[in-house]
């Protein structure tokens, strides 16, 4: 029995322990997304197969005269300038002072028909994590802030509490059953000591003293006539 409380105290200290380290994980990448943005979603397949629709992107700051041919960079939608374009460029122009690029998606058949100023580009595109923008979708939405952070932080401190309260119990039943300790059970002798790892002061028992009785001899007499006393014999009764 001892062995399976063991074992089970194991697990539910294991499952709070992954409980708190996913809602943590969770909040600390739903703080740094709301403070600075490092991941950008991407929506749709224009750039497919290398960056596809639920990815997520990193993108870099970028001099606007470094820019090269076949850089993927990230600029704003020029109908709407509410969402951004991840494209690649494809031809770099010199319109006197301005820069011109022409840009294409991997997966588009034609260009983009609305040339880009060099100076709107927000940045270049540094890395593609596969996949992490549909986790940070559900994230960041009411209903993933409560099942992947608030519900499991709830639940370890729920775990912790519980197990608390299983710990104390078993180790006050272990101290009342120590403090009691085993009944003697060896042979009786001339005295005995509690026997115990928490044995009491020892406890000494004599044997009873026998019954003394005096017994008068009565000697031979003298030649004297007087008569030789001898003294009491203590005899022990059975």
């Amino acid at each position: 029995m001892r062995f399976v409380q063991k074992g089970t105290g194991k697990a539910v200290r294991l499952t709070g322990y992954v409980l708190i380290m996913v809602a943590m994980s969770c909040a600390l990448l739903l703080i740094a997304q709301k403070m600075f943005n490092p991941f950008h979603v991407v929506k749709g397949n224009s750039m497919s197969p290398r960056i596809q629709s639920g990815d997520a992107v990193i993108v870099k700051d970028v001099n606007e005269d470094k820019i090269k041919v076949g850089q993927v960079v990230v600029f704003p939608d020029p109908e709407t300038n509410e969402q951004y374009i991840v494209h690649r460029v494809t031809a770099i122009e010199n319109a006197g002072k301005v820069t011109l690029l022409t840009t294409k998606g991997d997966n588009n058949p034609v260009a983009d028909p609305i040339k880009i100023a060099s100076g709107l580009v927000a940045g270049s595109v540094a890395a593609r994590l596969p996949h992490l923008g549909e986790f940070l979708s559900v994230v960041t939405s009411p209903r993933g802030y409560f099942g992947l952070i608030a519900i499991p932080a709830a639940l370890a401190l729920l775990l912790a509490f519980g197990q608390s309260i299983v710990e104390n119990v078993d180790n006050r039943r272990r101290r009342r059953n120590d403090s009691t300790g085993p009944a003697f059970t060896g042979p009786v002798g001339p005295w005995m000591e509690a026997a115990g790892p928490h044995a009491r002061t020892p406890e000494r028992i004599y044997p009873t003293p026998t019954a003394m009785v005096e017994t008068v001899v009565e000697a031979p007499v003298s030649p004297a006539g007087m008569g030789d006393f001898f003294y009491p014999v203590p005899t022990a009764m059975p």
